[in-house]
């Protein structure tokens, strides 16, 4: 791309363009998946909890 914007044929300069375009739309749609898919340790996808909860009531003794 480089050693071509630096030339002066416009059909080269354009297609350089062209094929930045390209690649740039195909990064961008596949970081955009990739935001879309929980990572290892990300939220559960089964609706349920990972965790090990246990609820408990108490009282505050004096």
């Amino acid at each position: 791309m480089k050693s071509k914007s630096e030339g002066e044929d416009p059909e080269a300069i354009d297609q350089a363009v062209a094929e930045l375009v390209q690649a740039t739309q195909a990064f961008s749609k596949h970081m955009e998946t990739q935001g879309q898919q929980p990572g290892p340790g990300g939220p559960a996808t089964d609706g349920g909890s990972q965790d090990n909860v246990i609820d408990a009531e108490f009282e505050k003794k004096d």
